[in-house]
């Protein structure tokens, strides 16, 4: 079955817009939403927050570089993250950008110090344009029953799907002040 390529996989140049961010923010502010996914459950030491905030910063450049690499593809970039079309929000065009086994030294209450490796998902809409608008970001649990953590996931993905459906208005385009001027100039036909 073919599953069409994202604009953030695509080789091409491409815009990464985070929902309601103001204008040349929209990495900064994604990289402190993903950030703070990650602080729900751990304590970062502040090299680990240091790395964190590069990974997910250098892996959004790649995106509108078109340079991330599809998990059709049969590639999993680990920590640098890569694209993954969602199949059950169609007709909705939404995609995850996933981070696997990010390696972290977090604080931990008992032995001070210790390793950690974490899972982090991004979900983002994509219009047929050369540009995706980010919604939501979690950190994904991986213990457990195999049903329980696609049922959790599924969940998160249901929240992504709802920020996109809810802000379908095409006068407020996710907030992102770029795209309504964009849609404001289709408009006027410029």
């Amino acid at each position: 079955m073919f599953m069409k390529r994202s604009a953030f996989a695509s080789g091409q140049r491409a815009k990464f817009f985070w929902r309601f961010s103001t204008r040349g923010n929209h990495i900064k502010d994604a990289v402190e939403y993903l950030r703070a996914a990650v602080e729900t459950k751990y304590d970062l030491t502040p090299v680990a927050l240091a790395d964190l905030n590069v990974s997910f910063r250098k892996t959004l450049e790649a995106a509108e570089r078109g340079a991330l690499r599809m998990v059709d593809d049969g590639v999993r970039d680990s920590a640098f993250g890569h694209v993954c079309s969602i199949r059950r929000t169609k007709p909705l065009e939404l995609y995850e950008i996933a981070w696997d086994r990010i390696p972290l030294m977090i604080w931990d209450e008992v032995s001070a110090l210790k390793d950690a490796e974490v899972f982090v998902r991004l979900y983002y809409l994509e219009e047929g344009e050369p540009w995706g608008v980010g919604l939501h970001a979690h950190l994904k649990e991986i213990s457990g029953e195999a049903e329980k953590v696609r049922e959790m996931q599924n969940i998160e993905i249901d929240k992504a799907k709802e920020f996109a459906v809810s802000q379908c208005d095409p006068s407020d385009s996710w907030g992102v002040e770029e795209l309504q001027c964009r849609l404001a100039n289709q408009l006027e036909g410029n």
